[in-house]
């Protein structure tokens, strides 16, 4: 889609990009809206927004081609009724985001790509996990457990620096983090977002939807990361 751009020869204004970030952002939300409920929710996550972003959510339900051949199609919807300026940005911000729900490392992946169209000086606040906009929650809210004896755990957590929380989660596996997350309460994992980078959060989301942890393997793995050096 970005080359396409590009090969129109199409430049956008700052004041254009700015109108367009609330697209973008929305965007970004619904690959991880989709990552955490399937494909078959994107008809249910568009089914309130524009004629536009319907059209080409059930042209890409409804179509087999692989990944390449649906942006091409999208390309030419893009740029059909001649729009010019933030509208068609809009269109192509709408197209690609789209265009990304089937790769496997979407959403990791939809903010930088984004940011191809927008331009890089708009990449730190896309891919920014404390940024409000950038609905994270939706990947990790569904499978906690808030046990009140991870009280212990989540303070301890949240007195160390951002480096020092690193370094203990670097120490332990992936399911292990994720299953000592799951038995956190919400404010806990909002008040990670920003310490937690997207990728971080996303792998969290992903192994917590995969493991069935009890409570007392919960609290093992809250007990053994808290004792790692940092």
């Amino acid at each position: 889609m970005h080359n396409f751009m590009k090969s129109l020869g199409v430049r956008f204004t700052d004041e254009e990009k700015q109108l367009c970030l609330p697209t973008a952002y929305k965007m970004i939300n619904l690959s991880f809206f989709v990552k955490m409920h399937g494909i078959i929710s994107l008809e249910e996550a568009t089914a309130h927004d524009s004629e536009f972003t319907k059209m080409c959510a059930e042209l890409f339900l409804s179509c087999n081609a692989d990944d390449e051949i649906i942006e091409k199609v999208f390309c030419y919807i893009v740029m059909a009724d001649g729009h010019t300026g933030a509208a068609l940005l809009e269109r192509l911000i709408i197209a690609q985001g789209l265009s990304l729900l089937r790769d496997p490392h979407n959403p990791n992946y939809t903010p930088f790509v984004i940011a191809s169209i927008l331009g890089e000086k708009y990449l730190p606040e896309l891919t920014d996990a404390a940024n409000p906009k950038i609905r994270l929650n939706i990947l990790t809210d569904p499978y906690l457990c808030a046990f009140p004896e991870s009280a212990e755990f989540q303070h301890d957590m949240q007195q160390l620096s951002k480096e020092q929380m690193y370094r203990k989660l670097a120490c332990a596996e992936h399911r292990a983090v994720a299953a000592a997350f799951k038995g956190c309460d919400a404010p806990f994992m909002e008040s990670m977002r920003s310490r937690l980078s997207i990728a971080a959060i996303v792998t969290i989301g992903e192994t917590m939807g995969d493991i069935e942890a009890d409570k007392g393997e919960i609290l093992r793995h809250q007990a053994a990361i808290l004792s790692m050096s940092s």
